[in-house]
């Protein structure tokens, strides 16, 4: 889902940040991912087959229906007493009292630097518990390429209103911005100044914020690291077909590799994954520090392998075990995506103590675990897993419940 929030939306970050310049923001340490390995979005296939577009996995907004669209409405007209009926008495919204935070967004309204929230998901972890990933941009940062991450927690109490709002935002990059478009204004258009987050009152701070606007274009065409740069990469080579998978950029030793991998989910006793293509190095993924990548819809798919012909060359007999855990990590996502329903993710979900499929963190994850127990599973060796606190029957049983049979090369 894609929200088109107003800046009045956006206005208790304005708050956030008019307290804190580049100088003394007290700032959250980056998100880092325990893995190199993650499920992607969307992406296409190489030109020798058929285009797949990945199916997004989908999002879940704070409130759905009628509420969902009071409340949207509410946030983008600044309507004061609709959203008071979502809030309990006394609710704390980001550190200070509702009431509070209403006067300072309204004092801010209509915000100039038209802040924009363009991505919100939310997980229910209980009746009065909700955490959401968003994420927010405005008219000065999105010509370079800038988001700001939100991780959003949002308590309710016995009657359903919100008692605790609070939004924890990752700004390191959104002042590396304003430091470095300071400088710059400093030397190329001292007329200007940056913007007045401290502000001596809404027209210093919108008088700042429509100076940077006129130039931010301009700010951007002279930088050499604004907006971040793609990697880039050679289109594809084909290499080989294996088992009706095609391989990309692949030694004879990359190729195997695929085979083997494939094969293990039939001496399983397994349907195998529904894999169009295999490529490795090089690829944007890889070339971004990924073990692997996978992308799929809901039928099909598609991976990145990192693995590269000089690692699995200097390797005698079979692939290192890090490539080979990672090319059956990979194909597992696609395995569980076309494989399994929403029943059988939720009863593995349950018997693991966890809360959601997608969008928390990778340990945290019902399709990375359901990616490593399978991962675990179809090894032909023994090797170590990443399922935080599951015992070996612990993941002989989650093994079970996604593939219907028993380990066929583990016991307990």
């Amino acid at each position: 889902m894609r929200l088109a929030v107003t800046a009045a939306m956006l206005a208790l970050f304005a708050i956030s940040c008019a307290e804190a310049t580049p100088g003394d923001q007290d700032l959250p340490a980056p998100a880092t991912s325990e893995a190199a390995t993650e499920t992607a979005s969307a992406a296409s296939s190489p030109a020798t087959t058929t285009t797949l577009s990945a199916v997004e996995e989908p999002t879940t907004p704070l409130f759905s229906g009628q509420a969902g669209d009071s409340w949207y409405r509410a946030w983008a007209e600044l309507d004061i007493e609709t959203l008071a009926g979502f809030f309990a008495d006394g609710a704390i919204v980001n550190g200070t009292l509702f009431d509070n935070a209403m006067r300072e967004a309204v004092a801010r309204h209509p915000d100039p630097i038209g802040w924009s929230e363009t991505f919100e998901d939310c997980i229910y972890r209980t009746s009065r518990y909700a955490t959401c990933d968003a994420a927010w941009t405005s008219a000065v940062h999105s010509p370079a390429g800038l988001e700001v991450p939100v991780h959003r927690s949002v308590y309710f109490d016995d009657d359903g209103l919100i008692s605790l709002y609070r939004d924890d935002v990752q700004l390191e990059a959104i002042i590396e911005f304003e430091v470095a478009i300071a400088e710059w204004l400093a030397e190329y258009h001292p007329e200007i100044r940056p913007i007045d987050w401290e502000g001596d009152g809404y027209e210093s701070y919108a008088e700042s914020v429509s100076g940077v606007l006129a130039v931010v274009d301009e700010f951007v065409a002279w930088s050499n690291e604004y907006p971040p740069a793609e990697p880039v990469v050679d289109d594809p080579v084909l290499s080989g077909t294996v088992d009706g998978v095609d391989v990309y950029n692949a030694t004879d030793e990359q190729i195997s590799m695929v085979a083997w991998a494939i094969r293990r989910f039939a001496a399983s006793g397994l349907e195998p994954p529904p894999v169009t293509h295999v490529t490795f190095p090089p690829t944007v993924a890889c070339e971004r520090g990924f073990s692997g990548m996978s992308f799929h819809s809901a039928t099909s798919g598609h991976i990145e392998v990192c693995a590269t012909a000089e690692a699995l060359a200097a390797a005698s007999g079979a692939a290192p075990l890090t490539a080979r855990r990672t090319i059956l990590h990979e194909l597992g996502h696609l395995w569980t995506a076309a494989r399994t329903d929403q029943d059988v993710r939720r009863m593995f979900m349950d018997h693991l103590g966890l809360e959601a499929w997608t969008g928390v963190d990778w340990g945290d994850s019902g399709s990375e675990m359901a990616a490593e127990i399978l991962m675990w599973g179809l090894m032909d060796e023994p090797v170590g897993v990443r399922v935080p606190g599951a015992s070996c029957p612990d993941r002989a049983t989650a093994f079970e419940l996604l593939t219907g049979m028993p380990p066929q090369m583990r016991s307990c």
